[in-house]
C-alpha cells in the first residue's frame, strides 16, 4: 500500500468522490488520489462505468494522461 504524507490537497470534488493531490514520502513524488463513494456510485446504477474508466486508464499509455498506480476496494 502507499503510505501518503500529510500534504494532501484537494484538487476535485465531484458527484462520487474527490481527487487529491498527494505526496508520497518514500519516493519523493506526487499523485493524484482518487476516492469514490462506493455507495453513491452504486445508488446512481454507475458501477459499469466506473469499471470500464478503470480499466481504460490501466491500459493507456500516454504522456498526456495520468497512469492508473494502484486501485483497491474496500
Amino acid at each position: 500500500s502507499m503510505q501518503m504524507g500529510c500534504r494532501n490537497i484537494v484538487l476535485l470534488v465531484g458527484t462520487f468522490g474527490r481527487v487529491q493531490l498527494v505526496y508520497h514520502r518514500a519516493t519523493d513524488a506526487y499523485y493524484a488520489l482518487k476516492s469514490m463513494s462506493i455507495k453513491r456510485v452504486v445508488e446512481s446504477k454507475q458501477v459499469e462505468h466506473v469499471r470500464n474508466e478503470k480499466n481504460i486508464l490501466m491500459k493507456i499509455d500516454h504522456p498526456f494522461l495520468v497512469r492508473v498506480q494502484w486501485t483497491a476496494h474496500t
